[in-house]
């Protein structure tokens, strides 16, 4: 856009449009660099998010990449939920709220979950996965989240008000805390960054490199709107953005180790 504009000796926008990506960069510099320093106090916990798209059908593609210690899902239906019944072989323990809109999610387990709850922290009544588990360590509150998207006033509106409301609940937690999934906004977006701000919670990607979660194949829509972000008393030891497997969204893994 830069070269166009110099081209047509738009010099104007030229400078604007390079002050816009530059402060672009700036917001994404902490990706690469920052992560959480390596320790070894305590055994790590694996967790991941699957956005699943609820007309996807590549379902054992998804079940045979599902590995961590707990697995959040998205977009899951009554078929979605009947599909991955065969995780219970590895995953004992479940959390499943399955619904036709696009809003539905399930939890599942290695590690024994102490408590969980269905949670609304919009006007929409979106659901919100909340548990805790018991590791090795600690106990640890796991929060699985998916707002609205921010289509129109009353979207956006409503998603903000999800934001809110969700960081004042985990202002609440008192154990170690992951908040995981599709979060409907970029990190560079205000309502992100008054979460994490509000919170105290740190991003699960610094330190390990930047990519799109959303639209991955469609470069020019691309962005990043799904996360893990966790607790300060929790270092991330890897991240990595996974396959689409027939989704929209990408799959997202992280290496989590208890600071003490």
């Amino acid at each position: 856009m830069c070269a166009i504009c110099l081209a047509l000796r738009l010099y104007k926008h030229a400078i604007a449009h390079t002050v816009l990506a530059c402060l672009f960069a700036i917001q994404l510099l902490p990706l690469w660099f920052g992560g959480s320093e390596q320790t070894d106090t305590s055994p790590l916990l694996t967790i991941s998010m699957h956005n699943v798209l609820t007309t996807n059908t590549q379902y054992e593609d998804i079940r045979t990449e599902t590995v961590t210690d707990i697995a959040l899902f998205l977009e899951v239906d009554k078929t979605w939920v009947a599909e991955l019944q065969e995780l219970k072989k590895d995953y004992p323990y479940s959390i499943e709220h399955p619904r036709s809109d696009n809003f539905g999610m399930a939890l599942y387990s290695r590690l024994p979950v102490l408590t969980h709850s269905i949670e609304y922290f919009s006007t929409d009544h979106v659901p919100t996965i909340v548990c805790t588990v018991q590791t090795a360590e600690a106990v640890v509150t796991i929060i699985g989240v998916h707002p609205v998207p921010p289509v129109g006033q009353d979207g956006l509106r409503n998603r903000n008000h999800y934001l809110e409301n969700l960081a004042i609940y985990v202002q609440g937690c008192s154990s170690p805390t992951i908040v995981l999934g599709d979060f409907n906004t970029t990190i560079w977006s205000p309502c992100f960054t008054d979460f994490v701000e509000a919170t105290l919670l740190h991003n699960s990607a610094t330190g390990h490199g930047w990519g799109p979660t959303w639209k991955a194949d469609y470069w020019p829509l691309a962005i990043p709107i799904d996360h893990i972000v966790c607790s300060q008393d929790l270092s991330v030891q890897n991240f990595s953005i996974g396959e689409t497997h027939g989704s929209d969204h990408n799959q997202l893994h992280a290496e989590l180790q208890l600071i003490q």
